[in-house]
């Protein structure tokens, strides 16, 4: 009789069947049958962890199958030494809660959620293009209108996110995940919080120093506004391959720096852009909140700059160029 815990794997390649309980998890080896390299899994709840794709400060992400509905997923596993920490706990979970009544392509769902032997874990859909802040050290960042699409879209999450009252806190080039079919979407709701969710803890960092916006530095509290903020430095640093807004120094020598900028506008450091979307990206990142231009608004700008670039002829032209990337 075969083992309750027995451990089966398929290969992918030829469709021989084989039981990997006593290798080690996450080692490989070859099909005896056709050679193809193949993985063990490590069983975690009711999915099989394949592989680790990303490591923060208080948890794992990792490539998995979930085998009830024969489909890769992400799953995001706290770390021990956060996951003693109850408050920490509670808003890492609650991102589950927050994000599911939210549907939009532009932001990654959270299929399910639970504690495993003691650690927190949320069940997301598996993006696989790579992180943004990924593709930009690969020097791998697709052409510059399917960024936009991508960006344009991911904006569109964040309307969707806005409008069932939801502020994420953390924009960055690393929570956006690409798929390969040039699409991207949102994830990593840490920090976010909601009117019926609001943010659990004494004690909440800036999310990342270069992408904060000013109200955040000043009073420790933004709204929708400080997304749009996050999303603009984001957009520049795609665009141009420089952060506007350098990320060391206190909250008083980073809040200085946004209120007397000294960022050249994107256009100048990348000759695909217009003279207008460089100014519009100047003005999601205003220092004053209501001065910041709408998500329809954004959309819409993403997505003219977008046409406009592919109207005007082929796309692989001087990127980065004072930095000579």
């Amino acid at each position: 009789m075969e083992p309750p815990d027995a451990l089966k794997i398929i290969c992918r390649n030829c469709g021989a069947k084989f039981d990997v309980s006593e290798f080690e998890p996450f080692s490989r080896f070859e099909c005896p049958g056709c050679g193809t390299h193949l993985r063990v899994p490590k069983r975690f709840d009711k999915y099989l962890l394949e592989r680790i794709c990303g490591k923060g400060g208080m948890s794992e992400v990792f490539k998995a199958i979930d085998p009830e509905f024969s489909r890769y997923v992400a799953i995001k596993i706290m770390n021990e030494e956060a996951a003693r920490e109850p408050e920490v706990c509670g808003q890492f979970l609650n991102q589950a809660m927050l994000v599911s009544p939210v549907d939009h392509p532009g932001l990654i769902p959270i299929y399910d959620s639970g504690i495993v032997e003691g650690r927190p874990f949320l069940v997301m859909r598996y993006m696989d293009g790579g992180c943004l802040e990924q593709l930009v050290r690969e020097k791998a960042l697709p052409e510059l209108p399917v960024l936009l699409d991508a960006l344009s879209m991911v904006a569109g999450g964040l309307r969707a996110a806005h409008q069932g009252g939801i502020v994420h806190h953390d924009i960055k080039p690393g929570n956006i995940i690409m798929a390969k079919d040039g699409g991207a979407a949102l994830g990593d709701f840490d920090l976010a919080e909601s009117p019926e969710f609001p943010f659990q803890g004494t004690v909440r960092e800036w999310a990342s120093p270069a992408y904060v916006s000013p109200e955040w530095l000043a009073t420790g509290v933004e709204d929708f506004r400080g997304d749009i903020f996050s999303l603009g430095v984001t957009a520049y640093e795609l665009i141009t391959g420089q952060i506007p807004y350098a990320a060391d120094g206190d909250a008083e020598i980073l809040l200085e720096r946004r209120r007397h900028p000294l960022y050249l506008p994107a256009g100048d450091l990348n000759d695909l852009i217009s003279p207008e979307f460089s100014g519009f990206l100047a003005q999601m990142m205003a220092f004053q909140p209501e001065e910041r231009p709408g998500y329809s608004e954004i959309i819409e700008a993403f997505l003219h700059e977008s046409r406009r670039i592919s109207a005007s002829g082929p796309t692989q032209t001087t990127i980065w160029k004072i930095l000579g990337r």
